[in-house]
């Protein structure tokens, strides 16, 4: 499956090349108008609507990605909760086990306090990476979405631009037509 940017590039060549066909039309006599061959026009739209559909179907890929990697981030959140709880399990064993003896239970009440603080700290830092993580994924996400409907909308307005003026332009020599058979 190709990329979004890719597909816009052929859209945007797609554009290109109906200008192309305007430009190189046969110019109507005594007119700025041209002559364009309608079977030209429409295959090329045809060409371009595959790209479109592409496109709006491929944005649900992205979106399932940024998914998966807010889903990670929360897998490396529980997992440094479920290392912090082990951490002070075992701090508190380790405490209960020293009570007994003064001295020692001192040294190991403040030890405890210094492996509790660790694993908050680490905890704290471990989240704050990960939510870091999970942000900037998010936002090349966006950024990518961004550009693709920035891209997208421009193209859309340039066919359609290109569209109305050749419109106007087959009505305008439609009614030239009209108006030289009257006479």
């Amino acid at each position: 499956m190709e990329s979004i940017t890719a597909h816009l590039a052929k859209i945007e060549d797609l554009i290109l090349r109906i200008e192309d066909l305007l430009e190189g039309s046969r110019p109507v006599a005594f007119s700025n108008k041209v002559s364009v061959d309608k079977g030209k026009v429409y295959d090329l739209i045809d060409e371009l609507k595959p790209y479109l559909e592409d496109i709006m179907n491929d944005l649900p890929d992205e979106i399932v990605k940024a998914k998966r990697v807010v889903a990670d981030s929360e897998k490396i959140l529980d997992d440094a909760r479920s290392k912090s709880d082990l951490m002070q399990r075992t701090a508190k064993t380790d405490i209960e086990k020293r009570i007994s003896e003064h001295e020692i239970s001192k040294k190991a009440a403040i030890q405890a306090d210094a492996i509790v603080e660790d694993a908050r700290k680490f905890a704290k830092e471990l989240r704050g990476n990960a939510l870091e993580y999970a942000d900037e994924m998010l936002q090349k996400v966006e950024d990518t979405m961004k550009e693709a409907m920035s891209n997208f909308t421009k193209s859309v307005r340039a066919a359609e631009a290109a569209f109305s003026d050749t419109a106007d332009l087959i009505f305008e020599n439609r009614q030239e037509l009209r108006g030289t058979e009257r006479k």
